[in-house]
């Protein structure tokens, strides 16, 4: 679909026949075929002015499409853009003609493109500020076409041709290079645990910028009154208003230091495997008076991510016979499953209270037995693993002294998980139960 060269308008081919007559060698022509070549002969041409790639300031490129053969085609425009690049947004111009709300990196649709015809397409692109491009280094692009057109036959013909490659080296830029660096500590977490972030806030330029901190604290967490400080400075109150915080003035080589602690909020709010992300949204604007006018630029940190690791435990709870008598048995059946994706330790402080006792010995679990005695200040059930399921067997006797019509009750299961060398202890109750008890005078 593009040309190299001086492409041929025809393909020619005509065959012979060696052989041989005696002690005579003899060649035979054919008639020679001529096939006309149909197709569309698409060429990219790629311009810039540019000597090099500014951070912040634009560069304008033009690109010129032909189509130099002799079948029409339908063709999309694209850019390959490299890291650290973006499209200056309503700059693209076809033919004269701007184009708003369009975008190259989805695709400029040129339609149908005529043999003989030619298109011009003109935008910008610019380096971003606080890109990770580096003075010295060059950065690269070219366009794309995606050319699709039907054959004589119907078949459809689809492909792609590219431009030639353009690379300007980078310098430094004249004006103010902001970035910021965002960390947060540790990378997994559970509910009630503090987060601290650290976020770096520089400047890779020649000239200083009024920075001003946007958006930091991650949606869903609890900002911690009074943890805000800025190059080791507490900021006092509570979750800092809608303005932003202003960090000052950079100077070129500086940098400002700004931490913060949030909270994981209970259960009922997140969920283990959940990821929390985080990113600081800030903006520079420039100090000289003689950039008045321009704009202030909003830039942003790298991103981070928080695991959220803990257990999750229910507890169902049956009991039988649901009627009963004064020193009579009653069997328990205690289940409990881990919807989480920590592992954790199981157990209770006292099974049974008030008129029903434990039945010594007869606690078991998934089918081992668990000695347990009265005086047992804590029985201990295992690790429940996540996704994990356990069914805790035990008796209770009632108390041959009970004058109460009905028994109503419930379990407390305490259960514990290590997360970054911290124990964290959590509980839950089970569903209560009810029991009547038959007295002989009914």
């Amino acid at each position: 679909m593009s040309s190299e060269g001086n492409k041929p308008s025809r393909l020619e081919n005509t065959s012979h026949i060696l052989y041989d007559s005696g002690s005579s060698s003899y060649t035979t022509y054919s008639n020679t075929v001529r096939i006309p070549i149909v197709g569309p002969d698409i060429e990219l041409e790629k311009k810039t002015d540019a000597r090099e790639a500014v951070p912040g300031k634009p560069i304008p490129y033009r690109v010129i499409l032909r189509n130099k053969g002799n079948y029409a085609a339908k063709v999309v425009l694209y850019d390959e853009l490299p890291k650290g690049m973006a499209f200056v947004p309503g700059s693209i111009v076809k033919d004269g003609v701007p184009l708003p709300g369009v975008d190259l990196d989805e695709g400029l649709k040129l339609g149908t493109v005529d043999p003989g015809e030619k298109v011009k397409v003109a935008f910008q692109l610019v380096l971003k500020l606080g890109s990770e491009e580096d003075c010295g280094k060059k950065v690269c692009n070219r366009m794309k076409a995606s050319v699709s057109f039907y054959s004589s036959n119907g078949r459809k013909v689809k492909g792609n041709v590219f431009s030639n490659t353009i690379c300007l080296p980078v310098a430094k830029a004249d004006e103010a290079v902001p970035f910021a660096k965002l960390t947060v500590d540790p990378a997994k977490a559970a509910p009630g645990d503090r987060l601290s972030y650290k976020l770096i806030v520089g400047n890779q330029g020649h000239a200083a910028a009024m920075v001003t901190l946007l958006s930091f604290l991650p949606k869903g967490l609890l900002y911690v009154p009074n943890s805000l400080t800025i190059n080791g400075n507490w900021m006092s109150g509570g979750v800092p208003g809608n303005a932003g915080i202003p960090l000052g003035l950079i100077e070129p080589g500086e940098s400002v230091t700004v931490a913060w602690e949030v909270v994981v909020p209970g259960v009922t709010i997140v969920s283990p495997g959940q990821w929390i992300d985080n990113r600081a949204i800030l903006k520079a604007s420039c100090r000289d008076p003689s950039c008045a006018e321009r704009v202030s630029e909003e830039f942003h940190s790298n991103k981070t991510v928080v695991e959220l690791c803990f257990p999750v435990i229910t507890a169902k709870l049956k009991a039988k016979p649901e009627v009963s008598f004064p020193d009579g048995y009653v069997n328990f059946t205690l289940q409990l499953a881990n919807a989480g994706n920590r592992a954790a330790i199981c157990g209770s402080d006292k099974l049974l209270r008030g008129p029903i006792s434990l039945v010594p010995e007869s606690l078991t679990v998934d089918g081992e037995g668990k000695q347990a005695t009265v005086s047992d200040n804590r029985i201990v059930f295992g690790e429940l693993a996540p996704s994990g399921v356990m069914r805790i067997l035990f008796q209770g006797i009632i108390s041959p002294l009970v004058t109460t019509r009905t028994l109503r009750g419930h379990i407390d299961v305490q259960y514990e998980y290590l997360l970054h060398d911290q124990v964290h202890k959590e509980a839950v109750s089970t569903n209560p139960y009810t029991i009547a008890i038959m007295h002989d005078d009914e």
